[in-house]
């Protein structure tokens, strides 16, 4: 018989069905359903052309949801499953081993600098140093800390994320700690709104990449996010990739900003028809 996945959806169900309540048959679908109709511990109402069903046997559906699902307790398993801290750990007890959807093992995102970065997690001193050709990746971002002076570089592109020693010529003046923007699972952006640190978007100098930072940043930021515009912008617009604005235009081209600075930018790209790739900031190892 094919395992039935546990999930937030099914739990209301049987916790219906517990109560003594009914429910249509539209709602009720799969293997377990047609044992428990075989059983005759779950029996059909047809009212009106509608079938609705109910426990007729509270002790035999309680045991068959032990012995089926693996669950002891109902609506134990729906708070347990219903927190978002949940690990999959506490989830597997919750659910008798059943491996719930939607539970993420991996949460936290990647972090790197070309120089030493004091820092705490879960209140115990740590150092931001990774080895060249690594990063860290902070999985109990919750309890991460950094002084209020860094700022926090959001970078868009994995290899410049990669190569960052070879683009620090353009952070001269902050204290920069770059997390990188993959993986795309909203704990970067829960943990930036925790802090009070200055956030700067490191990007493609084009309109999706004005786009990115006024969608997904700015708006939970608000003033504490800005978007990375070197002096040379227009030189290095001036050189860029004419196929990748044309193709941008008809999404993004009419992007607007109230912010002068990224307008500004804003006018230089369309004025050059072109964007400029966040590569081109790496400069060649010496």
């Amino acid at each position: 018989m094919k395992k039935t996945a546990i999930t937030l959806s099914l739990l209301r169900k049987l916790l219906i069905l517990e109560e003594g309540k009914s429910l249509p048959g539209s709602q009720l679908k799969g293997d377990w359903v047609e044992q428990l109709l075989g059983e005759a511990t779950l029996v059909c109402d047809v009212q009106k052309s509608r079938k609705r069903y109910f426990v007729a046997n509270l002790a035999a559906f309680r045991q068959f949801v032990t012995s089926f699902f693996g669950i002891e307790n109902i609506e134990n398993a729906i708070n347990a499953l219903s927190d978002e801290h949940l690990t999959r750990a506490e989830a597997v007890k919750a659910t008798g081993g059943s491996k719930p959807k939607s539970i993420r093992s991996m949460t936290g995102f990647l972090v790197n600098s070309y120089q030493p970065i004091q820092a705490t997690l879960n209140k115990m001193p740590i150092v931001i140093a990774p080895p060249k050709g690594s990063f860290y990746f902070i999985a109990d971002y919750e309890n991460f800390e950094i002084p209020s002076y860094i700022t926090i570089v959001g970078v868009e592109n994995a290899e410049n994320f990669r190569y960052i020693r070879q683009q620090q010529y353009l952070f001269s003046g902050i204290t920069p700690l770059f997390v990188s923007r993959y993986p795309q699972n909203g704990d970067l952006i829960k943990w930036l709104q925790r802090i009070p640190n200055s956030y700067l978007h490191f990007g493609d100098l084009d309109l999706a990449g004005i786009n990115i930072f006024q969608t997904e940043f700015k708006p939970y930021l608000k003033e504490r996010a800005s978007f990375f515009i070197p002096n040379d912008s227009a030189l290095r617009l001036s050189k860029g990739n004419r196929e990748r604005y044309d193709i941008q235009l008809e999404k993004f081209g009419k992007i607007k900003s109230t912010d002068k600075n990224i307008q500004k930018l804003i006018d230089l790209i369309n004025l050059y028809h072109r964007g400029y790739d966040q590569e081109g900031f790496i400069e060649s190892e010496r």
